[in-house]
C-alpha cells in the first residue's frame, strides 16, 4: 500500500510508529488531486514515460483488468465488487505449510481453498480457464467473479514468482487478508529435501529470486507475517496459526 494508506491504517490501528520501507518496485505511482477533480481513467503519468519495465508490465496488465480503477489505486476501486469476509491470500517460503494449511482451513472453518500452485486441482475445482487467463493475458476480474459466486471464504495459496506481484498486489483488494508465512532458509531448505517431491535445485532458485523482495513483499502484505515452521523444525499446530491471524480479520 502507498504512504497514505499506511499512515490511515496505523492510525485505525492506534499505532504509535510506522516501518519506513524502499520499494524497489512501486506498484501504483501516488497522484495528487484537488478534492473536486475527476477520478482519472486512464494513467497520469503515459505509460511509455515509466522508468522501468516492471511498471509499464504492471499498467498493461492493470488497464486490461480494469481501465476504471487504474490512477487512483486499487483500494479505491468503484467496482464494490468483494469476497466473502475473511479470505485469505496465502503465500510464502515454499515448505512452510501453505497447502496444508489451506486444506485444514477447508476441511475444519468452512473454507474453499485454490492451490494456485496445482494447476490440474484448479481444473478440477472450475477456475482452469480464469487460472490461464490470469496467468497468460493478465485478465483477474474473471477469477474475482468466479470466486465472488462461489459465497463462501476463500483461502488462495500461491508460491508465485516475482514478476507476479504487481497482479498480486492488485489482486489483494478484492477482501483478501493477505498473509506471508516465513522460516529460516536452512531449515525450510531441509524441510522442502524431506517432502521430496521437487528436487532442492528449484528451492534454491526460487529462493535467490524473492529473498531480494521479501521486504517489500511483507510490506505489500501489510506486515501480516506468520513463522508456522520453526527454526527447529517443528511446525505450529494448524489451530495455532489460525488464532495468530484473527485478528488480521478486523
Amino acid at each position: 500500500m502507498d504512504g497514505g494508506h499506511r499512515i490511515a491504517k496505523a492510525y485505525l490501528l492506534k499505532m504509535r510508529e510506522v516501518a519506513a520501507v524502499q520499494f524497489r518496485l512501486n506498484p501504483e505511482p501516488d497522484y495528487v488531486l484537488a478534492p473536486e477533480a475527476p477520478l482519472p481513467t486512464e494513467p497520469r503519468i503515459p505509460v511509455p514515460a515509466l522508468s522501468s519495465d516492471s511498471q509499464r508490465d504492471y499498467y498493461a496488465m492493470a488497464v486490461a483488468a480494469d481501465p476504471s480503477t487504474v490512477g487512483y489505486g486499487p483500494n479505491r476501486s468503484r467496482t464494490g465488487r468483494m469476497l466473502p469476509p475473511s479470505s485469505l491470500f496465502l503465500a510464502g517460503v515454499p515448505a512452510t505449510g501453505k497447502s496444508s494449511f489451506g486444506n485444514w482451513l477447508e476441511e475444519q472453518k468452512d473454507y474453499l481453498h485454490l492451490d494456485f500452485d496445482e494447476e490440474d486441482i484448479v481444473q478440477q475445482q472450475g477456475f482452469g480457464q480464469e487460472q490461464q487467463l490470469l496467468w497468460h493475458q493478465h485478465q483477474i476480474e474473471p477469477l474475482l467473479q468466479a470466486l465472488i459466486a462461489r459465497h463462501q471464504p476463500i483461502v488462495l495459496t500461491w508460491g508465485f514468482a516475482p514478476h507476479f506481484l504487481p497482479t498480486v498486489t492488485h489482486m489483494l483488494p478484492w477482501g483478501f487478508v493477505p498473509i506471508w508465512f516465513t522460516a529460516a532458509r536452512d531449515t525450510a531448505r531441509q524441510a522442502f529435501i524431506q517432502r521430496g517431491r521437487i528436487d532442492v535445485k528449484y528451492f534454491d532458485q526460487y529462493m535467490a529470486l524473492m529473498t531480494p523482495l521479501e521486504q517489500e513483499i511483507i510490506a505489500v502484505f501489510g506486515g501480516h507475517v506468520l513463522q508456522p515452521l520453526q527454526d527447529d523444525g517443528t511446525r505450529l499446530p494448524f489451530s495455532a496459526i489460525y488464532a495468530q491471524l484473527l485478528p488480521w480479520f478486523v
